[in-house]
């Protein structure tokens, strides 16, 4: 059976042998497009195909990598880039993320790691385009059952908010909020990617137990002055609710459950992105590592190498002098030989001045990279 592709994939990159892989890792889930040789071709493939990803050797001759990361992000801004690169240096990866990319994998590369990264950035775009859809929906739907009242803008203005929301603490603060605007008591708890979050009750509360254990009792579960609504990672306790028998109750009903399908697929987005933020940090952690390592290891070097001079300078003094000695010089002959010497001796002098302005600039750089992977 052929599979449905609803996302484009497009590889810029002239080793065919990348290629190859990559093609045979992704085509069975995704669209593979692959761009041809030269500078108007990839413009055009990128043109023709308005890609949802794009993986690109990004030192590719006769391509100019900022006017094509340019040209996609304006295309569609939300398409995630791939450098996949021999350049290992750290330079390199900060250049590639002030370029526009989303990502840097070096070369050689394991496919198993770029296809888990595409996974979750496509499927991260799926989730908030379906936020938007459902946000639109909700609209539609509130805006006819609640056209005579305020509650239409409290679920919009909800909607909007979520969109801003850049942590857990964020939307859980705007789930409440709207709540309170239907003149109720809500409790939350979000099941996050880094743990469980309460808002309004104690970690070892009883509200808090309810709430976790209340998903195998069904989406709603229905009390007299109480309602606990579950999506899979968020579950919400409304205290002093309207009597089941009264017209607003499942209006109210509806609407907060209305809004719980949105903060769901919001508190799914933010764990996707904090995964990538996590191995994006440990990637960058593992770099300076790494580039602190092979510094030290030239500081060692320049050691060593200062050790052997001092060693041959004093071996030349002594011979100088042994041969002084030797030599039956008139003073004015061995003023100029020591004239000589001392010139030497100046120039000896200049060599260890650089080497030590060379060892404190790497002194400096290994201080940043330090600072670099410590924790904001």
């Amino acid at each position: 059976m052929t599979a449905t592709h609803t996302s484009k994939i497009l590889i810029i990159d002239s080793d065919q042998n990348d290629v190859e892989i990559l093609r045979s890792i992704l085509e069975d889930r995704y669209s593979v497009t692959v761009a041809g040789a030269g500078a108007e071709a990839c413009i055009a493939s990128i043109n023709k195909t308005e890609p949802d990803a794009v993986i690109i050797d990004p030192i590719m001759e006769d391509i100019n990598i900022e006017t094509v990361c340019s040209l996609i992000k304006s295309l569609k801004p939300t398409s995630y880039i791939i450098f996949l690169s021999g350049d290992t240096n750290l330079t390199g990866q900060i250049i590639a993320y002030e370029l526009g990319a989303d990502d840097f994998i070096s070369k050689p590369f394991n496919p198993v790691e770029i296809d888990a990264k595409l996974k979750i950035q496509i499927e991260n775009r799926r989730i908030q385009d379906e936020l938007i859809d459902r946000a639109k929906s909700a609209s539609d739907v509130a805006f006819c059952a609640v056209q005579s009242s305020g509650d239409l803008g409290i679920v919009i203005r909800f909607m909007e908010s979520i969109g801003f929301c850049e942590s857990y603490d964020d939307l859980g603060i705007a789930l409440i909020e709207a709540c309170e605007e239907y003149h109720v008591n809500p409790v939350v708890q979000i099941r996050g990617y880094q743990g469980t979050l309460n808002f309004r009750c104690a970690q070892d509360s009883l509200e808090s137990y309810l709430l976790k254990n209340s998903g195998d009792k069904g989406r709603f579960v229905d009390g007299s002055t109480k309602l606990i609504i579950n999506n899979s990672l968020i579950s919400l306790l409304l205290r002093n609710m309207p009597s089941q028998t009264e017209e607003h109750y499942s209006r109210i009903k509806d609407n907060i459950a209305i809004m719980m399908n949105a903060a769901n697929a919001r508190t799914k987005s933010l764990g996707l992105e904090l995964e990538v933020d996590e191995n994006r940090e440990s990637d960058l952690s593992e770099t300076t590592v790494e580039a602190k390592k092979s510094m030290m290891e030239i500081m060692k070097y320049f050691h060593d190498y200062e050790l052997g001079v001092t060693e041959n300078i004093t071996k030349f003094q002594n011979h100088i002098h042994n041969l002084l000695l030797a030599l039956s010089l008139d003073n004015e002959q061995e003023e100029a030989l020591l004239d000589s010497l001392e010139g030497f001796m100046d120039e000896i002098n200049e060599t260890n001045y650089i080497k030590n302005l060379i060892e404190d600039s790497f002194q400096l750089l290994i201080k940043k990279l330090d600072n670099l992977k410590s924790p904001r």
